[in-house]
């Protein structure tokens, strides 16, 4: 046996295992876990991996490697399950499931638009998709569901309500052409970022913030019987769909492609310096079949500081950071938090026969305690604060030599040992938690 123990007190805790053997057992009894909504991945066959074991050792003899077999395995419900053993999953179905921001109900439009152009990449298919490019402009919308969200999509596929008005504050005058409104952030960001430009010889106003949906809709309708509707299209928002609604975004010093204002020192500067007030310019030069608008050197959106230099930093526009961000599969695990803190645990959690299953070794390293083995590993010991545990397959462990007996049984799955959440809970004496909403992390997968 490995020891990993300070001095003195392996001598105790030896002690301490000695009279399991000659006191009698005190067992600790976790009640069973009360019924809930199951994982649409329950097969009950009696081995709670029975399946998981199954798929992968398929997927590995399809080249897939372990976190991209936890990242299937997340995504998978009764029907994909049963498709992946048959044979009957295809390579570009295996390789939509393993992106982090493969939305499973959408497989039917990822593979008829993967058809229709060969020359997108598996990762290029699924972003377009998700932003909805598979579709005609304005075509599938979305009514937007939280429109007070700092980070809220509104475009051709995600509309806001003709009532929706946002908290509002009225921008001051010195940084503004006439009376203007936006978010109290948005604004609070740009006058901030408007007096360092001033002290480097740049010098920002507004020219365009707030806009009501009436309001879109007049100026809408003007540029359509200027021009016609399929060139306004390319220009202007149809009511509902343009940002300015939203009090977050704002044209900067002109909204007219003859001032050419791309050329100028000031444009330059923007590029260089909005994502460090949270800012990012949103319709991009090269991105118009993505944005569904021509390239708008003045039009700047307020998304915060970390998305902003994400998004200016790897050239991607709001739409396709929205398309990349991480989703929840149907059989995954939510974000696991203990006291408030995330912790990751990466394929070290599992969805098994609908209950959640952590790999006791990762969580007790993402807890900073000491992990030995004993037995040639067949057994899991655990160091943390004034206890130490023995975990072992089956449905009894240890604490501070004392026999535990769980709800269900432990598991050794690749080498590492498994207990079901609540075990762990009660065993370790833990309070760790799930995040039932899921929310996705805030950086793409790229």
């Amino acid at each position: 046996m490995r020891s990993f123990f300070p001095k003195g007190r392996l001598s105790r805790m030896l002690a301490a295992g000695l009279l399991v053997f000659l006191l009698p057992a005190v067992v600790f009894a976790i009640p069973p876990e009360e019924p809930g909504d199951p994982s649409p991945l329950v097969l009950d066959n009696g081995d709670p991996a029975a399946a998981y074991r199954d798929v992968s050792a398929l997927l590995a003899r399809r080249g897939l490697e372990r976190d991209q077999i936890a990242q299937v395995w997340s995504r998978l419900d009764r029907e994909l399950y049963h498709r992946l053993m048959e044979g009957a999953l295809s390579q570009r179905e295996l390789e939509l499931l393993v992106l982090p921001y493969c939305h499973v109900e959408n497989m039917g439009r990822y593979l008829d638009y993967g058809e229709r152009h060969p020359e997108l990449t598996t990762e290029q298919v699924a972003t377009e998709v998700n932003i909805g490019l598979d579709r005609p402009f304005y075509q599938g919308i979305q009514m937007v569901e939280d429109p007070d969200s700092q980070t809220v999509l509104v475009n051709k596929y995600h509309q806001l309500s003709p009532d929706y008005k946002p908290d509002l504050v009225r921008m001051g005058t010195a940084y503004t052409y006439g009376t203007a409104y936006l978010q109290r952030e948005a604004w609070e960001q740009f006058k901030a970022m408007a007096d360092q430009a001033r002290t480097e010889g740049i010098r920002l106003w507004n020219v365009s913030s707030y806009r009501s949906y009436g309001t879109q809709e007049r100026v809408y309708d003007r540029y359509v019987s200027q021009d016609g509707q399929s060139l306004a299209d390319t220009y202007s928002a149809r009511p509902g769909s343009s940002e300015h609604q939203t009090g977050l975004a704002l044209d900067i010093n002109t909204a007219s492609v003859q001032a050419h204002f791309e050329n100028t020192p000031t444009y330059a500067w923007l590029v260089e310096h909005c994502a460090e007030y949270g800012f990012i310019l949103r319709y991009p030069e090269g991105k118009e079949r993505i944005t569904g608008y021509r390239f708008e050197p003045w039009h700047y959106r307020y998304v915060g500081k970390d998305i902003a230099k994400l998004c200016m930093e790897r050239d991607l526009t709001y739409e396709e950071y929205v398309a990349r961000l991480p989703v929840q599969g149907t059989n995954g695990v939510p974000a696991l938090y203990i006291q408030g803190r995330e912790l990751e645990l990466g394929s070290g959690a599992l969805m098994l026969e609908g209950r959640v299953y952590l790999s006791a070794g990762r969580l007790a390293q993402a807890l900073g305690w000491r992990v030995g083995t004993t037995f040639g590993g067949e057994e899991v010991v655990l160091y943390g604060g004034e206890h130490w545990y023995t975990l072992t397959t089956g449905q009894n462990s240890q604490r501070d030599g004392q026999r535990v007996e769980l709800s269900a049984p432990a598991l050794m799955l690749e080498g590492e040992l498994y207990l079901a959440l609540d075990d762990l809970n009660f065993l370790l004496e833990l309070d760790l938690g799930l995040e039932q909403t899921y929310v996705s992390d805030t950086t793409p997968a790229m």
